[in-house]
């Protein structure tokens, strides 16, 4: 089976690393609108976090794909995941989209993140409001949660591969520039897995909300109140790649790979 790297960008330092781990299987990192011809015996695709359906094949649903397009159309949408998840009993935090009801959650004294794109991460696109007048227009709303600890948890093929939690940089700390509302890197704020007690809620609500959107594989990002309850606020589809994570996505697309190429061969079989 030759893994076939679809990935939303080219040039993904993500994609690129994990062809590069996938050199056994021939991988090859293919564009939307190229020359690349697709076997659907022989080819096994892994989308990263593409949303656009490729020239060069038509229909997913014969084919041996991870992650197709158009489930990760739907998953990487904000306002669609998040109706998804709720409607699946996975934990959100509050969202709604209407400013209506954004303005009377800061009357109550909430903050809100007005949400003006739908497909972005690191907090781009994000407008912090705690008055009515300064709700912007936006497609989502999303109620502000006490937060107690943030985790990323990646899962593939419904197993969980990898557990992070987003901690302080110490030159953030010691320079003073700690930035809580928005949890991004700018601010601050990296993924780490040391001296870390992996919390078993995180991993079955991750392992719920990638299920119940229909991805094969994501890294899901939960956050856990001062109540000591955990919530979905999205799932990459194409998340950051370095280290153990690298190491670890690496090995699962492999193995998966090589079911998928016994499952073809029995197939094969039986004809």
């Amino acid at each position: 089976m030759r893994a076939i790297i679809y990935p939303y960008n080219l040039g993904s330092k993500s994609a690129r690393a994990l062809s590069f781990n996938l050199t056994d299987f021939r991988s090859k990192r293919v564009k939307p609108d190229g020359k690349y011809k697709h076997n659907w015996n022989t080819h096994a695709i892994i989308n990263w976090g593409s949303s656009e359906k490729p020239n060069w094949y038509r229909d997913e649903r014969s084919s041996l794909w991870l992650n197709p397009a158009t489930i990760v159309e739907r998953a990487t949408d904000k306002v669609s995941c998040l109706k998804i998840l709720k409607g699946a009993g996975v934990p959100t935090p509050e969202f709604t989209t209407l400013q209506s009801v954004a303005e009377q959650w800061t009357r109550n004294g909430d903050m809100v993140y007005c949400r003006t794109l739908t497909r972005a991460s690191g907090g781009r696109g994000i407008i912090i409001a705690t008055s009515p007048s300064s709700v912007r227009p936006a497609p989502l709303y999303t109620k502000r949660l006490n937060i107690k600890g943030e985790y990323r948890v990646h899962v593939f093929n419904g197993k969980v591969i990898d557990y992070q939690k987003k901690r302080r940089r110490e030159e953030a700390i010691e320079n003073g520039d700690i930035e809580d509302n928005i949890r991004n890197l700018d601010a601050g704020w990296v993924y780490c897995r040391n001296k870390l007690n992996r919390i078993q809620d995180n991993e079955q609500i991750a392992l719920d909300a990638v299920k119940n959107l229909g991805l094969n594989f994501g890294a899901v990002d939960i956050v856990r109140d001062v109540n000591h309850n955990s919530f979905v606020l999205e799932v990459n589809t194409a998340p950051g790649l370095e280290g153990l994570t690298l190491v670890n996505y690496a090995n699962a697309i492999k193995e998966s790979l090589n079911e998928m190429g016994e499952k073809r061969r029995q197939w094969s079989t039986y004809q």
